[in-house]
C-alpha cells in the first residue's frame, strides 16, 4: 500500500473472514506502523474461514501520532477503503509439525506448539509420559525423570499426518539437571566485550550478553542429547565487541562427580580466536542417560588460558547440559599414527574408530600385534609395512586394512641434536608457520606446538658451492627474530659462528638465501634448525624461546656424478648389436642414454645392452648420469662405425603349423642381416611358391606332412632353410553351425540363412520343417517361406572328406499372426506457396509396403516409406495426398491434404503525377500482405504499404509493387505513369488576377490583387492532398494588398486559391 510523501502513517487491514459484516479485532489481517509512503507485508489466512464467498476486506489509514485505526472509527487524517475477497477452500491435509520450549527440564513444565501447515482443525498430543492432550498449544507437565518421544497427530476435513519425534524430552525433574558443579568461575575485571555470545553444539544454540553477565548456569534450560562415540561440530562465537582474540576451552564431566578434570575431560581447545571452532568426540566409559555439565570457557588470550575452576580475568564461564545415550551401532574402524616415515622405528597408532569398539586387534605388519586401544610399536627392520586394526563391540566388528602405510628407515635421519629449544609461554600468534627451501615445504601450526623435529622425512639435497632461497612465514601479528643452523660437521652441536645460515631481525616472513659450504659432510643426513621468537631476543642454537619456537629438517650435500662410459665395440657390421658400460663416479642413481640411429635409440639402465644398428654410418652416444644432486652428461661424437656387410640369415615362422586340411596359413620371414628377395618354397600347397616376405593365404587342400623352404638374399648374398615336416595338415569333421537373418516373422513371411560351418564343409543339407521349401542343399538358401503361425525346428548337416555332422535348432523360427498395418504420415508444411517442394514421413504402424498418391504434385506418385522433395507447382487451392500402406495381413488407407496460398498484388495509383507533387501511393493485395516494397522506376523504392513519394524529373516511369502475405507467399505488379509539370486550374470566366512574391517563400509573402475588385473574398491555402490549412475572407474595395504567413506549416508545395462574385484563380506557393 501506498500513503501519502509528507508523514509518516499508520496502516491496518482487516478481512471479515466468519463473513457476519463485523469486522473484529481478530480479523485483523496487516498493520504497518509509523511508516512513511511505502507500506509492504504478508497476509496469512488463518484456518476455517468462508470460503468460496465474496468478504470484504477493509484498509484504514491515519497519522501516525493518532491512536488506531480501528475498523469502525472515523479517522482524523485519512480514510477508509473496502474491497472484496474471494478464499478457496484449501483440499489438502495438514502437514504435522511441533517446537517445545524446552527439550531439558528440570521442573517438568513443557510448553508445545503447533507449527503444522494446511490449516488442521484438530489435534491429538501423545507427550509419552501417559497424558495426552487435544488443544493446539497445550503445556504438559512431567513428573518423573526419563527420555520422552513425543507425538502429534494433526487433522481436517482432508485427512491427517503424524509427527513422532524420538527421545525429544529429556526430564530430571528429581536432580533438577546435572548435579551442582563444583566451582563456578567468575568474571574478575570484566571489560570491553569480552566473554562469550553464542554457542553452537548440536541441538544447543545459545545466544548470550558477553562477559558482562559473568558466570552462567544454563544447564537446565540448554541441554542436547548425544550418543557416545559420535563426533559432533562446536562452535562458540567470542567475536561481540571484543577487541581482541580469546583463548577459549570446553569441558564435560564424563563421570558427573561435579568436577571438571583438566586432563580427562577438557574436549575442545582454540587460542588466538574470535569464533572457535571444531568437532567434539563424545567419549565412551562414561556416565550414561543422565544429564552431565558441560563448561565453556573463554578469556583474553594475553591472559593463561582458562581452567574449568580458575576465575577469568576478562572473560566469562557458561555451563551446559549433555545427556549420553549408549551407543547400539557396530564400530568403524579407523586409525592415525605420529609418523608415516620414521627414523627411529618407534611409530605411535591413535584409534580413532567410531561407535564405541570394546575391543582391538592391530597388526603392524612386521609381525608384531597388540590388543592396547592406543599402541605403540617399534620397527627393527628398515622397509613398508602395512597396518591392520580390527574394532569390535557387543553390537558387531570391523577392519580397517592401511596398505604401505608406514615407510621405516633406521638410518635416515640425523644424528641427535645436542639440545632441543623448549617455547617457554607460547603469545600472541609468534612462532613458525610454514618454511620452504628447495625440496621442503613444510606448513604447520604457530608456537603453541612448542619444539618440533620434522628431520625424519621432511629432508632436501643440495650440491656444494651452490646458493639456494629460502622462506620462512612467521605469520603477520608480530615481527620476529629468525635464525637458521645447519650441523655441516654433522657433531650434533650447532655452531652459532661457522654453521649459522641465516640471520634475519624484526621481520616478518623473513626469506634469504644459503650458500652451501665445499667442506660439508657429504651424503648424509645434516641436521638444519629454524628458530624465532619476539623481535630483540636474538635466539641462539639451543636457547629456549619466550613466544616463538624452533623447528628441526634435514639436509643432504653432496655432488653431481662425473659422467663416463664405454661400449663393447665400436666398428660393426650392419644389423649387430652392442652394449654399453657405465663408467661414472659420484654415486649417479639415474641413466638417460641417447643411442641415435640405434634400436632402441634410448635406455634407462645402468648397463643398457642389445642395442642394434641396422644401417652403416657413424653414430654418437650420449649419456646423463644423475644423483640426487644433480645431474651431468657426456657426449661421444662419432663414436661408431656401423659397417655393411653381412649375407642373410635365412629363418622363418608360420602362423599355424598343425590345422585341419583346406584351412590356408601365413609365413612371416624372421631372416637377419637385412635380406631383400625371398624365394619360398611350399610343395603341396596353393600356391607351392612365392616371393613375398611375408606370404599369406597359403591353403594345403589334402591332409598329410609338408616341407618349407625359403631363400633370402641381399647384394651380400643368399641364404637359405628347409624345414622338414613342418607342416601338418589333419583330417578334421566339419563342425556345423548357422544363422538366419529374422528368427520372428510374420505368416507368409520369408527367411533367408546362414551358414556358419567351420573345417571347410564340401556339402550342405537343410531341413525346414513347416517352410514351403522344406529342404535345400544349397551353403546359405534363400526365399524360405512360412505360411502357417507356429514355431518350427531348422536342421543343418555338413559333409566333407573326414564325414559329417549336423545341428538342429528347435523351435528356431517363431512364425505370427501379423494384424494388418495402420496408415499414417506427416507432411513437413501442409500450407505452402505455389512451387514450394514438401517432404512426407510415414507413421504408419506395422506396414512393409507404402503406396502414394500426390494430386497435383511432381512426382504424383512414390513406394518409398518417406518421400522428399515433392513440388507443387498448380493453381492455389487444396490437394489431397493419399497413403495406402500393406502387410502380409492386409493394407490400410489414409488420405490427407495440402493447401497451395494465393497472393495478388492490387496498386491503386493514377496515370498521371505531377512533378515535385507529393502522391499517395496505395495497395488492395488479396490476401492481406505482411511485407510491401515498391519500385518508383528512378531507382528509389518504400518498404511501406501506402508510402507517399514525390517525382523530381517529368518523365515515363515503370512503378513496381512487390507483396508478401504471413505465408510467405509473394506477387508483383507493375504499371506504367507519366509525370508532368504541375499547373494550376482556373475558372475560364474568372475576371480575377494577382501578383504573389516572394515566391518561393520562407514562410510570409505578400497578395496584390487588382483594381476594380469590390466585395467580400475567400482565400484559401491547400497541401498537395487537397486539405485545407490556412483560410480566411477578405474584403476589398479596389487594389489591395494581402499578408499572408504559412511560416507555421512544413517546407511544400501548396496551392493559393482566391475565390468571389467574379470567378476563382489558383496559384502554386512553394514554402522552403
Amino acid at each position: 500500500m501506498t500513503t501519502g510523501p509528507n508523514f509518516e502513517e499508520n496502516v491496518k487491514v482487516w478481512i471479515d473472514y466468519n463473513n457476519d459484516g463485523v469486522l473484529s479485532v481478530s480479523e485483523l489481517a496487516f498493520e504497518s506502523l509509523n511508516n512513511q509512503t511505502n507500506h509492504a507485508g504478508t497476509v496469512t489466512v488463518p484456518g476455517a474461514p468462508v470460503t468460496g464467498t465474496t468478504l470484504r476486506m477493509r484498509v484504514a489509514s491515519d497519522w501516525q501520532g493518532n491512536s488506531g485505526p480501528d475498523p469502525c472509527t472515523d479517522v482524523e487524517f485519512g480514510q477508509f477503503e473496502d474491497y472484496s475477497v474471494t478464499i478457496l477452500p484449501d483440499t489438502v491435509p495438514p502437514l504435522a509439525n511441533f517446537t517445545a520450549d524446552a527439550t531439558i527440564t528440570c521442573n517438568g513444565i513443557v510448553n508445545f506448539t503447533d507449527l503444522s501447515a494446511n490449516y488442521p482443525s484438530s489435534w491429538y498430543w501423545d507427550f509419552g509420559d501417559g497424558n495426552n492432550d487435544t488443544i493446539q498449544n497445550p503445556t504438559n507437565t512431567y513428573l518423573a525423570d526419563g527420555i520422552y518421544t513425543v507425538t502429534l497427530i494433526a487433522t481436517n476435513q482432508y485427512g491427517s499426518d503424524t509427527l513422532i519425534i524420538s527421545n525429544y524430552i529429556n526430564v530430571n525433574v528429581s536432580g533438577g539437571g546435572p548435579i551442582p558443579p563444583g566451582c563456578t568461575p567468575a568474571s574478575l575485571n570484566y571489560c570491553c566485550g569480552f566473554g562469550i555470545t553464542n554457542v553452537t553444539f548440536n541441538s544447543i544454540n545459545s545466544t548470550t550478553p558477553d562477559g558482562v553477565a559473568g558466570y552462567e548456569d544454563m544447564a537446565c534450560s540448554q541441554g542436547t542429547i548425544v550418543t557416545e562415540g559420535e563426533t559432533h561440530a562446536i562452535s562458540v562465537d567470542v567475536s561481540g565487541a571484543s577487541p581482541g582474540a580469546q583463548n577459549v576451552r570446553v569441558w564435560i564431566d564424563y563421570n558427573n562427580d561435579g568436577n571438571f578434570n583438566n586432563l580427562t575431560e577438557l574436549v575442545f581447545s582454540e587460542d588466538n580466536t574470535l569464533n572457535a571452532a571444531g568437532n567434539i568426540t563424545i567419549a565412551s566409559a562414561v556416565v550414561l542417560n543422565s544429564p552431565l555439565r558441560m563448561r565453556v570457557s573463554s578469556d583474553y588470550n594475553f591472559e593463561p588460558a582458562p581452567l574449568p575452576c580458575v576465575d577469568l580475568e576478562r572473560g566469562q564461564a557458561e555451563d551446559y547440559s549433555i545427556t549420553i545415550l549408549p551407543n547400539t551401532l557396530a564400530p568403524i574402524a579407523y586409525f592415525s599414527v605420529d609418523d608415516t616415515v620414521t627414523c627411529s622405528g618407534t611409530v605411535q597408532f591413535t584409534d580413532e574408530s567410531i561407535n564405541v569398539p570394546t575391543f582391538w586387534y592391530w597388526d603392524f605388519g612386521d609381525g608384531n600385534t597388540s590388543n592396547l586401544q592406543n599402541p605403540s610399536n617399534t620397527y627393527a627392520t628398515d622397509g613398508i609395512y602395512t597396518v591392520l586394526l580390527y574394532v569390535a563391540n557387543a553390537n558387531g566388528g570391523d577392519t580397517l586394512i592401511d596398505s604401505n602405510l608406514i615407510t621405516v628407515n633406521l638410518n635416515g635421519g640425523p644424528v641427535a641434536a645436542s639440545c632441543t629449544p623448549s617455547t617457554l609461554g607460547y603469545c600472541c600468534g609468534y612462532g613458525i608457520y610454514n618454511v620452504t627451501f628447495v625440496g621442503i615445504n613444510n606448513s604447520t601450526g604457530s608456537g603453541v606446538e612448542d619444539y618440533m623435529d620434522f628431520s625424519c622425512f621432511q629432508q632436501t639435497y643440495l650440491t656444494e658451492g651452490q646458493s639456494y632461497a629460502i622462506s620462512i612465514s612467521t605469520g603477520s601479528s608480530n615481527p620476529q627474530d629468525t635464525r637458521v643452523w645447519i650441523d655441516y660437521n654433522n657433531d650434533g652441536v650447532f655452531n652459532d659462528a661457522t654453521e649459522r645460515v641465516l640471520t634475519s631481525d624484526d621481520k616478518f616472513n623473513p626469506t634469504g638465501f644459503i650458500n652451501i659450504p665445499l667442506t660439508a659432510v657429504n651424503d648424509t643426513a645434516l641436521r638444519m634448525r629454524v628458530s624465532s621468537d619476539y623481535s630483540g631476543s636474538t635466539p641462539t642454537p639451543c636457547q629456549d624461546l619466550w613466544y616463538g619456537q624452533a623447528e628441526d629438517y634435514a639436509v643432504y650435500i653432496g655432488i653431481p656424478p662425473t659422467v663416463n662410459f664405454s661400449s663393447s665395440d665400436s666398428m660393426f657390421c650392419e644389423g649387430s648389436c652392442i652394449s654399453f658400460n657405465d663408467l661414472s663416479t659420484d654415486s649417479a642413481t639415474g641413466w638417460s642414454w641417447s643411442f641415435p640411429g640405434g634400436t632402441p635409440s634410448n635406455s634407462t639402465e645402468q648397463f643398457p645392452s642389445n642395442i642394434c644398428y641396422n644401417n652403416p654410418g657413424t653414430y654418437s652416444v650420449s649419456l646423463t648420469a644423475s644423483n640426487n644432486y644433480g645431474s651431468n652428461s657426456v657426449t661421444a661424437n662419432a663414436l661408431l662405425t656401423v659397417l655393411s656387410c653381412p649375407v642373410p640369415v635365412a629363418d622363418f615362422t608360420a602362423s599355424s603349423t598343425s590345422f585341419c586340411q583346406g584351412d590356408c596359413i601365413s609365413y612371416t620371414d624372421i631372416s637377419t642381416n637385412s635380406p631383400d628377395t625371398w624365394a619360398w618354397s611350399f610343395p603341396g600347397a596353393t600356391p607351392d611358391t612365392s616371393s613375398l616376405q611375408n606370404p599369406s593365404n597359403i591353403c594345403y587342400p589334402d591332409s598329410g606332412s609338408y616341407t618349407v623352404t625359403l631363400m633370402a638374399g641381399n647384394p651380400n648374398g643368399i641364404d637359405t632353410i628347409t624345414k622338414t615336416s613342418f607342416i601338418n595338415v589333419n583330417q578334421c569333421l566339419p563342425i556345423a553351425a548357422f544363422s538366419v537373418n529374422d528368427s520372428t516373422i510374420c505368416e507368409t513371411g520369408c527367411v533367408l540363412f546362414t551358414d556358419l560351418s567351420t573345417n571347410n564343409p564340401t556339402f550342405w543339407s537343410w531341413s525346414f520343417s513347416g517352410a514351403n521349401t522344406p529342404t535345400s542343399p544349397a551353403q546359405n538358401p534363400t526365399g524360405i517361406c512360412y505360411n502357417t503361425p507356429g514355431t518350427y525346428d531348422v536342421t543343418l548337416v555338413t559333409t566333407n572328406a573326414s564325414g559329417s555332422d549336423s545341428v538342429t535348432l528347435s523351435s528356431f523360427v517363431n512364425v505370427l499372426v501379423c494384424p494388418p498395418p495402420v496408415s499414417n504420415f506427416a507432411p513437413s508444411d501442409s500450407e505452402i506457396c505455389e512451387g514450394d517442394c514438401i517432404n512426407f514421413s510415414d507413421m504408419s504402424v506395422d506396414a512393409t509396403t507404402w503406396t502414394w498418391t500426390f494430386d497435383g504434385g511432381t512426382p504424383s506418385s512414390s513406394i518409398d516409406q518417406h518421400p522428399t522433395n515433392i513440388c507443387y507447382n498448380s493453381v492455389p487451392g487444396t490437394y489431397n495426398v493419399k497413403l495406402v500402406t500393406s502387410n502380409a495381413a492386409g493394407n490400410d488407407s489414409i488420405t490427407q491434404t495440402v493447401k497451395i496460398d494465393d497472393m495478388m498484388a492490387v496498386m491503386t495509383i493514377a496515370d498521371t503525377l505531377f512533378r515535385g507533387i507529393p502522391t499517395v501511393f496505395s495497395e488492395a493485395s488479396t490476401p492481406s500482405a505482411v511485407t510491401w516494397t515498391w519500385y518508383f522506376g528512378d531507382g528509389n523504392f518504400a518498404n511501406l504499404p501506402a508510402p507517399i513519394y514525390t517525382y523530381s524529373f517529368n518523365g515515363v516511369y515503370t512503378i513496381t509493387l512487390v507483396v508478401t502475405n504471413s505465408n510467405g507467399c509473394k506477387d508483383s505488379i507493375s504499371k506504367a505513369i507519366i509525370v508532368v509539370e504541375y499547373f494550376a486550374i482556373d475558372d475560364a470566366n474568372s475576371e480575377l488576377e494577382f501578383n504573389l512574391f516572394p515566391n518561393p517563400t520562407s514562410g510570409i509573402f505578400t497578395l496584390n490583387l487588382g483594381a476594380g475588385l469590390s466585395g467580400v473574398y475567400e482565400l484559401c491555402v491547400k497541401n498537395v492532398l487537397g486539405q485545407s490549412v490556412h483560410s480566411r475572407s477578405v474584403r476589398m474595395l479596389g487594389t489591395h494588398v494581402e499578408r499572408i504567413d504559412i511560416s507555421h506549416l512544413p517546407p511544400a508545395i501548396y496551392t493559393l486559391t482566391l475565390r468571389g462574385a467574379q470567378g476563382q484563380i489558383t496559384r502554386k506557393i512553394i514554402k522552403h
